[in-house]
């Protein structure tokens, strides 16, 4: 009876450590071989995205031992206790990693926070674009999913980014410091490293923007937070 429940939870917990290792390497396979990610290189998004070698070989230290390990679950079926362990591992390490994303956006915030000119949106006038505007519930189930994770194109969620994003540029006589993948956003969290976070707001400024046949300019001065 005990050995059956143990094959049943680890069968269980192997279906969902071959969807976690799935989506892992979906992401590789579209942001480092499809090139489908467009912010290589754009401190604010972290040392993972620092350049596209950094990123495969980090990806591939930790996808191939996983791959490994979840081969050694079938292996270890003769012996369920063993089986179940190393099921388990994976799946507490696919928990955790939900929560690696977060702990690293909260470490380039803070940075963001003290240098003005270097990871935090220059202050300035910047533009927003129609074409530039982009909605959470526009993307595919897997992409959602993914965010998850801290993946894809939309890392974090809605909770992150709020029904809209726009991707800003700056006006001609702002200096941008050499930052580009620059966003204006929703969502509940305090604010992200790439982006200023106004809320709600981001649902008026998308009618208006969708409304409007010119850019509109958005000021971004830190004058009462200094």
């Amino acid at each position: 009876m005990i050995k059956k429940a143990l094959l049943t939870a680890t069968f269980l917990l192997s279906l969902w450590n071959i969807f976690y290792i799935g989506i892992l390497i979906d992401s590789l396979t579209e942001e480092y071989f499809f090139d489908k990610f467009f912010h290589w290189g754009y401190p604010q998004w972290g040392k993972l995205y620092s350049s596209p070698r950094f990123f495969v070989m980090v990806n591939g230290l930790y996808i191939i031992p996983l791959i490994f390990a979840q081969t050694a679950v079938y292996f270890l079926r003769r012996n369920p206790v063993k089986a179940v362990i190393v099921a388990s591992f994976i799946s507490v390490l696919s928990f955790l990693n939900l929560y690696v994303p977060e702990y690293t956006r909260q470490s380039y915030f803070t940075t963001a926070q003290r240098l003005y000119g270097d990871s935090r949106i220059p202050e300035g006038i910047w533009l927003m674009y129609p074409y530039n505007l982009e909605r959470f519930e526009d993307q595919s189930f897997l992409s959602k999913i993914k965010g998850w994770w801290g993946r894809g194109d939309w890392p974090g969620g809605y909770a992150l980014w709020g029904d809209y994003r726009i991707w800003i540029t700056p006006a001609p006589e702002t200096d941008d410091y050499g930052r580009r993948g620059l966003v204006i956003h929703g969502g509940t969290k305090d604010g992200t490293p790439w982006g200023i976070n106004i809320g709600d707001e981001t649902i008026d400024v998308a009618i208006n923007l969708r409304q409007s046949r010119e850019p509109l300019e958005i000021e971004v001065n830190y004058s009462e937070t200094r």
